[in-house]
């Protein structure tokens, strides 16, 4: 059992990292291709078109990863009747919330231009709203089209077997979204840059849940009985939890932007949103590797020893300090010459605001390890309420910090509402309901890597601050000095660390071609 899960689990991040490669590079090209042909004010209208669309997912409320963690067990125990009656109540659900988001979308409509500063000098209002109806669309229309069987592979752990669709899918969108910024200029370019993805997304959903139909036939049978109540009860029970949770975590995500444009302006929400396209390229990336174990953790939580938890949560926390540490410093050190390359000195902001972009990138990679296996393990309706409190100290912090510090301040009022709630309360639940220990160890940890990260990070940036390259150079130059060093550190730091033996033990036996 250990090994499926682990050869399923190294399937879908080989599958998904194999994307994610290609994605990087083509949607890089679509963004500089935007900048370039629509402007920075319209980079900021297109950020905070997705922050506001962003809000309107919270109608799916976390049931869809309910109803997949619910469906562990009779997959595992090949209950196909059981399996047939999730999947009917997921789909019901999913269709209704598809028009709940279409109607909440379309009252949100008329309150757009009062969330955008000076929007009246950049952009004409019949215009926005036509581009704002497209991003409803494309919002609304995931509900409706085989969404509950994707739920379903999630929960086989075989999502890797759609692989080649999701690479054409994917690979279509940039390219077609690409070609469409050359050929159609201003704001018929922005619409059919827009549409593309309604359009492909639609495709690829439809040819998903054919193929999926296709290899388990049985998932399109009629269900010969319904859920039971208590069944049910479950699984909302777990959604209350996780709908607090994501309904909080999509407003901690989407305020950032809401609040520069309201309080500062699109244009230069446009300028951050280049950092923040980046940052979230790499955070989409390294996402990958600990997501796609996820569906394993959720096996090893119904089959697995507590001591198999143990050892799997220390490797997957040790792996987030080393990949995180690294992507962290290595942004900070390379984002401003390589802004400079790509779009211009105009385009640059202080480096201020990279040190607050690099610190909430780095506190929030840190904690993969308790978000896995807080997810992984079903953990949603303890602690439902704590993200009430990050949320509302996170607007109340970024209003205030805002105001006196701009940009820097409403990135590090997030930083400062995940320490406050999220940091230690999260790893209380799930040291205390999955180890049954207490987290004291975890935290100090935390804090101890964290730091040696800023340390490595400070000495890091100042070597790379002797050299006098520019351009291609110098990233090159810091990337490269970024390497050794975090390297060199976590080596002469942790080579004794059981932690880091068996990560090193992992790789050499993924290298060997063996299963761990």
């Amino acid at each position: 059992m250990a090994n499926s899960r682990t050869s399923n689990s190294l399937k879908n991040i080989a599958s998904n990292l194999g994307l994610k490669f290609l994605m990087l590079g083509l949607q890089f090209a679509t963004r500089t291709l935007f900048i370039y042909n629509l402007g920075t004010a319209y980079n900021g209208i297109n950020s905070l078109l997705t922050s506001i669309l962003s809000f309107l997912n919270i109608a799916e409320l976390g049931i869809g990863s309910a109803i997949v963690y619910a469906m562990y067990k009779p997959i595992a125990d090949d209950n196909q009747e059981k399996v047939t009656q999730y999947l009917e109540y997921y789909k019901k659900i999913y269709h209704t919330l598809g028009l709940v988001v279409l109607s909440i979308g379309i009252i949100l409509a008329p309150f757009l231009p009062s969330m955008m500063k000076d929007i009246e000098n950049i952009i004409n209002l019949n215009d926005l709203y036509i581009i704002y109806a497209l991003y409803l669309i494309q919002s609304s229309s995931s509900f409706f089209v085989y969404a509950y069987r994707g739920g379903f592979l999630t929960a086989t752990q075989k999502e890797y077997k759609l692989t080649p669709i999701n690479y054409v899918a994917s690979v279509l969108i940039p390219i077609l979204q690409g070609s469409s910024l050359i050929i159609f200029k201003g704001i018929i370019g922005f619409c059919i840059y827009t549409a593309i993805p309604i359009f492909i997304s639609i495709t690829r959903s439809l040819l998903n849940g054919i193929f999926i139909a296709k290899w388990y036939p049985y998932i399109k049978q009629k269900p010969e009985g319904t859920l039971k109540p208590r069944e049910k009860k479950a699984i909302f029970k777990n959604t209350y939890g996780l709908a607090i949770a994501k309904i909080c975590t999509i407003i901690n995500n989407a305020i950032d932007s809401v609040i520069i444009s309201a309080m500062i302006g699109v244009a230069i929400l446009g300028k951050y949103y280049n950092y923040q396209t980046l940052i979230l390229m790499v955070t989409n990336f390294v996402e990958i590797l600990f997501s796609s174990i996820r569906p394993s953790i959720g096996n090893l939580d119904a089959k697995g020893t507590t001591e198999d938890k143990k050892r799997v949560f220390g490797i997957i926390n040790f792996s987030a300090f080393a990949i995180y540490g690294f992507c962290s410093i290595c942004y900070f050190t390379i984002v401003q010459p390589f802004i400079t390359i790509w779009i211009g000195a105009r385009n640059l902001l202080s480096i201020h605001v990279v040190i607050a972009i690099v610190l909430n990138f780095l506190t929030s990679g840190l904690t993969a390890a308790v978000n896995n296996f807080r997810e992984g393990c079903g953990l949603y309706f303890q602690g439902r309420y704590r993200p009430i409190f990050t949320a509302i100290s996170n607007i109340i912090f970024s209003i205030i910090l805002g105001h006196f510090f701009g940009i820097p301040g409403i990135i590090y009022a997030t930083i400062i509402s995940r320490f406050i709630t999220i940091w230690w309360f999260d790893a209380y639940i799930v040291f205390k309901h999955t180890f049954n220990e207490k987290p004291y160890k975890y935290l100090r940890d935390y804090i101890i890597k964290l730091l040696l990260i800023i340390l490595i990070g400070m000495l890091t940036y100042w070597v790379c601050s002797l050299h006098h390259l520019a351009g291609i150079y110098a990233v090159i130059a810091n990337f490269s000095i970024s390497l050794v060093t975090v390297s060199l550190f976590i080596f002469v730091f942790f080579f004794k660390n059981s932690d880091f033996i068996q990560v090193k033990n992992l790789i050499i036996s993924i290298i060997k071609k063996k299963n761990y």
